[in-house]
């Protein structure tokens, strides 16, 4: 990811970090909300389940396990916590990046995945940002997460991070719309 960004290894890790963490959390999220079911509420036997299925625009994870048991936002927090957790404890092992900057990566991967949901199904729109709502207002994610006032396409709410991924340090990069530093970037011009 460095060589191909041509970056630090902070920047590379984030960006990789928030790449695998939206595809866990777009399919239990959707799942969620869609289906009121998770696979499982065990990380460990969700992680253990979880397989990477080669694609044309690169490998997707697909869940091999049962359909799964009915579930709610709580639910849900807790195994990403359990499946999250770990990963950023791994990633911190091998680069020096702030828990926060990761964390926040999550967040925004729940924020753009109820976006998913809403463009996929509208008539699902309330339930998927209560379920957004509340898990970006409880731990882990509620330090990293800040709700405001809707800004197109958004109805009820918009996210923002509270630290940023650093992305606007890829050569091209830019800032995020989701990023803190969106506020302080120059206006008008």
């Amino acid at each position: 990811m460095r060589a191909a960004l041509g970056t630090d290894e902070r920047v590379a890790a984030s960006t990789a970090f928030q790449g695998l963490t939206a595809q866990l959390v777009a399919p239990l999220f959707g799942m969620t909300v869609v289906g009121g079911a998770l696979p499982d509420r065990d990380p460990g036997t969700v992680a253990a389940s979880l397989h990477w299925r080669p694609g044309p625009d690169g490998p997707w994870l697909w869940w091999a396990g049962p359909a799964g048991a009915p579930a709610e936002w709580g639910d849900l927090g807790r195994l990403l916590a359990g499946l999250l957790g770990p990963l950023v404890a791994a990633v911190r092992a091998h680069v020096a990046i702030s828990p926060r900057v990761l964390w926040s990566d999550a967040a925004s991967a729940v924020a753009s995945a109820r976006r998913l949901v809403v463009e996929a199904r509208p008539s699902l729109g309330d339930r998927a940002a209560t379920v957004a709502h509340r898990l970006l207002t409880t731990p882990p994610l509620a330090p990293v997460a800040a709700l405001r006032a809707p800004e197109p396409p958004d109805t009820l709410w918009t996210f923002r991070r509270r630290s940023c991924c650093l992305y606007y340090r890829v050569p091209g990069g830019g800032i995020c719309g989701d990023c803190v530093l969106v506020d302080r970037r120059p206006r008008g011009g």
